[in-house]
């Protein structure tokens, strides 16, 4: 299995080689390029209480060559999930659009860049979802009781709980401003390397319920609250994270049409 995985390999490579002879010659410049690209970002929260996030990121799109360097047009789609300390248990998914600059002409092999990226949530299987992950991450740092009082003798039972939780509903809007280095593999295969300011837009609904133990004769249970009552009836706040990003990526672009002039 692993020879044929390196065979595979060795022949996709001379495959990409030949085809970069073919379409760029030794130093000609393609003026319009069909792009596909590929990036994983890590984006890392302001403030340590905020959610952490990972996305792997499809894109294509159209490259036309200007004065001063490059501009490309992406679509893109990404899978993100979220989470924190590395345990990431919710996932979405987004389509948008990103518009990326890179400085310099193409026979350079390091050039600067800039890109703009802007998502919305198309997928969104989590909501409703207590912002909960396992025993010990929160990714609402509100969870939990926030008061127990005695209502008996002494300090006794029973005991009034008063609970606090999140509830998520979306993150309908991401934002995302990267710079960063184009370095060129072969003609046709790049390495994007970027860091910048990310924001995500995140809606949930904070809910408090009240809950009474230890109270053997059910005197307090009809004022027992219900979570899904109340979650049910509590109003979408709208909060916005903002981040730093970290990303890495491939892009492979398929010439459209190659300049007349070539030089040796």
């Amino acid at each position: 299995m692993k020879a044929i995985v390196l065979f595979s390999l060795l022949v996709f490579s001379l495959y990409i080689n030949a085809q970069s002879k073919i379409w760029y010659g030794k130093t000609s410049e393609i003026k319009n390029s069909l792009v596909l690209s590929i990036n994983g970002n890590y984006s890392r929260p302001y403030k340590s209480s905020s959610v952490e996030n990972m996305s792997l990121i499809f894109q294509i799109g159209y490259q036309r060559e200007i004065n001063w360097g490059s501009m490309l047009f992406l679509v893109d789609y990404s899978q993100s999930k979220y989470g924190k300390s590395w345990n990431y248990d919710f996932t979405t998914n987004y389509l948008g659009g990103t518009v990326r600059f890179i400085g310099l002409k193409q026979h350079f092999r390091f050039r600067p860049f800039i890109a703009i990226s802007l998502n919305y949530q198309v997928n969104n299987s989590n909501k409703n979802r207590l912002m909960v992950y396992g025993a010990n991450y929160y990714l609402d740092d509100d969870y939990g009781v926030v008061d127990m009082i005695s209502l008996g003798q002494s300090g006794g039972g029973p005991y009034k709980i008063i609970y606090k939780a999140g509830f998520y509903q979306s993150t309908p809007l991401v934002l995302s401003s990267i710079i960063g280095c184009d370095i060129r593999i072969i003609p046709c295969l790049h390495l994007q390397l970027g860091i910048g300011y990310g924001m995500r837009e995140m809606k949930k609904k904070n809910v408090t319920w009240v809950q009474y133990i230890n109270d053997p004769y059910g005197i307090y249970q009809y004022k027992n609250e219900d979570m899904i009552t109340k979650r049910d009836a509590a109003p979408v706040v709208k909060y916005r994270y903002h981040y730093i990003d970290f990303t890495a990526g491939l892009s492979y672009s398929i010439p459209l049409k190659k300049k007349a002039k070539q030089t040796e």
